[in-house]
């Protein structure tokens, strides 16, 4: 799963790219998702997970945290401490942990920034509607990252919750949807990730994190970045299984 802050490009306020990198700026994503996670999850602001091959350096690569900056940036964009919405829910606690973080973050850069706190099938109407300024947010786990391209970049005239409509963004998404090489693939999404570092049309905070307990007499077992349950050559070592049996398990 990817936990983000969504910004409506749409907007007076984050239809202006200083703004948005203002915010990128304000914000400490590692206290960010130390705080929310008790420091289990990984920082990420790419569409690519962490766990993911695809991620190289390349996506390692964000604003680092300075507030004179973030300052610097709004003061360019023209905000004049006018009040910005950020919606949230309590359906789920860490998104709402997310909203109360962030305000703090921004509000000590200069933002004035009020939380709405909406019933879940609210704030889930307000994302597919495209209505709302900005608001924690979080993706479930997808099994390859053009999937998640596929829900991020496009032309928002037609789908309200695409968030990244830049016709550039559009072009490298659909080349790396054609492409069958590896080595270009790879090319492409780092291409396009610093695209978005550039124009920040979603910050990412981190890949959130899925602990499975097994037994000790369990082997064969292994979690799975979709947090599924695979037991597919998973055995207890009380079931007296012959040798033969427990090499094939484990692929001997």
């Amino acid at each position: 799963g990817w936990m983000v802050l969504l910004m409506n490009t749409n907007d007076v306020f984050f239809k202006n790219k200083k703004m948005r990198q203002a915010l990128a700026y304000a914000l400490d994503r590692t206290q960010l998702s130390g705080f929310i996670s008790y420091g289990y999850a990984k920082v990420n602001s790419s569409f690519i997970p962490v766990s993911n091959t695809l991620h190289s350096k390349v996506h390692d690569q964000w604003y680092e945290p300075n507030i004179a900056k973030a300052r610097q940036l709004l003061k360019e964009a023209g905000y004049r401490g006018e009040v910005l919405k950020l919606q949230t829910t309590r359906k789920h606690a860490d998104q709402f942990e997310l909203a109360l973080v962030v305000q703090a973050m921004l509000q000590n850069a200069g933002l004035n920034v009020r939380l709405e706190v909406l019933d879940w099938a609210s704030q889930l109407g307000n994302y597919y509607s495209g209505k709302f300024q900005f608001m924690s947010f979080a993706y479930s786990g997808v099994a390859d990252p053009v999937f998640r391209l596929m829900k991020l970049i496009g032309d928002k005239t037609h789908i309200k919750t695409r968030q990244w409509d830049d016709p550039r963004a559009i072009a490298l998404a659909e080349e790396i949807i054609a492409s069958a090489n590896s080595a270009e693939r790879q090319q492409l999404y780092d291409t396009l990730y610093l695209l978005m570092k550039e124009e920040v049309p979603i910050i990412g905070v981190y890949n959130s994190h899925s602990a499975h307990t097994v037994g000790v007499d369990v082997e064969g077992y292994s979690s799975w970045a979709l947090g599924k349950f695979r037991l597919w050559g998973v055995y207890k070592k009380s079931w007296g299984l012959p040798d033969e049996l427990i090499a094939k398990a484990e692929g001997r």
